[in-house]
């Protein structure tokens, strides 16, 4: 027998081994993976649903380039920017297969691929940056700054996008559970993307046309009898309470009356009013608190408020000192504002509602916990 043969024989398999080895990481690096966030599950099946036109023969050749840019950069864990010639020549046609490479199992393929996505088209690409928001894949492009994750470049990427600070709400009793902190952001933009009003590539909210949906009518509003068109909400703050008190302590929240309308609004804004300022607390074992008038506060200026458009009445309330809060548990509180049957003219003279985003949707209740 060859013992030569023999002891080759062994390497030679060993080679073969190595060599499958390195092809299934291959694979594993850029061959795409299905997608397990809800709603980048959702994002994908509007794109399918709403295909941008199909590239030209050139676009889909700059396309290939881009993809081939973006996996080599990737492989070398080197940044990538893609040029803004290529922006312009290849627009929203190159979205599809850009947005397949965020399936990809190398996370630094899956941040370019984002970060393309934005460049291409901002406006369509949110969907997808919001599903992107639960990656904690690895994405340290910056050497100095540990722990930096496709999340973390998603989110920032999505913060250029929406004007204005936004205060994000975890739901009550799970704000140390990172896994709700997270679905609570992706929740609030997903809800609100719709409502966006573009200007100069930048997200501007219209609150007026949430609450109109919410109230189940449109915006403007049908006029009343003297031509006046508006639509209100009352919003509740707890400052960075976030729902959580402990027992004896004041409860402070704060009530803004919002006005969107084609003219000053008036608003009888004396809480001890109860014919008007319907409040409601209900205790953790379910029963309603009474309230007390004396915990409420004194008003300290005219009845009638003036309320320009797009401006807000502000009223602090301790609930703590309007009902007796002697329990432990979860609360749910409720308010509205009830219009006088004889009103004056300019006065608000539809029912208004409480809306509180409460990290899951709007609901027309303040729950907190008193421990």
């Amino acid at each position: 027998m060859n013992n030569t043969l023999l002891t080759k024989k062994p390497i030679f398999l060993l080679l073969i081994l190595l060599t499958t080895f390195s092809l299934q990481g291959m694979q594993s690096f850029l061959f795409a993976q299905s997608p397990e966030d809800e709603f980048l599950i959702k994002a994908f099946a509007n794109l399918k649903k709403n295909p941008p036109s199909p590239p030209t023969e050139l676009q889909q050749k700059l396309i290939i380039q881009i993809k081939s840019e973006i996996e080599n950069h990737a492989g070398q864990k080197r940044f990538y920017t893609i040029e803004k010639e290529l922006v312009e020549e290849v627009g929203g046609t190159g979205f599809p297969e850009i947005a397949d490479l965020l399936l990809s199992k190398e996370p630094w393929i899956r941040a370019f691929a984002a970060q393309t996505l934005f460049a291409l088209d901002r406006q369509q690409s949110i969907p997808f940056l919001i599903g992107l928001l639960s990656d904690k894949g690895s994405f340290r492009w910056m050497r100095d700054v540990a722990g930096y994750t496709v999340s973390n470049h998603a989110s920032g990427l999505i913060s250029d996008a929406f004007h204005g600070t936004i205060y994000f709400r975890t739901p009550l009793g799970e704000e140390n559970n990172s896994f709700a902190r997270i679905k609570a952001v992706q929740n609030y933009y997903w809800f609100h993307l719709p409502f966006c009003e573009w200007l100069n590539k930048v997200c501007f909210v219209e609150y007026k046309n949430v609450i109109a949906q919410l109230e189940n009518s449109r915006f403007p509003m049908p006029p009343n009898n003297d031509g006046y068109q508006g639509i209100n909400y009352i919003y509740i703050d707890d400052n960075s309470n976030k729902g959580n008190y402990k027992l004896g302590e004041p409860i402070n929240v704060s009530l803004g009356f919002l006005h969107y309308g084609n003219r000053i609004m008036r608003v009888r804004w004396d809480v001890r009013d109860l014919s008007i300022h319907k409040f409601k607390l209900i205790a953790p074992n379910g029963e309603e608190l009474k309230l007390k008038l004396e915990g409420l506060p004194v008003l300290s200026n005219p009845v009638l408020q003036p309320q320009w458009s797009e401006g807000s009445l502000g009223k602090r309330l301790n609930l703590a000192e309007m009902y007796d809060v002697k329990q432990l548990g979860r609360y749910r509180f409720y308010y509205e504002y009830t219009p006088p049957q004889k009103r004056e003219r300019d006065e608000q003279y539809r029912p208004v509602h409480m809306w509180h985003w409460n990290g899951k949707g709007y609901v027309n209740y303040y729950d907190f916990i008193v421990k």
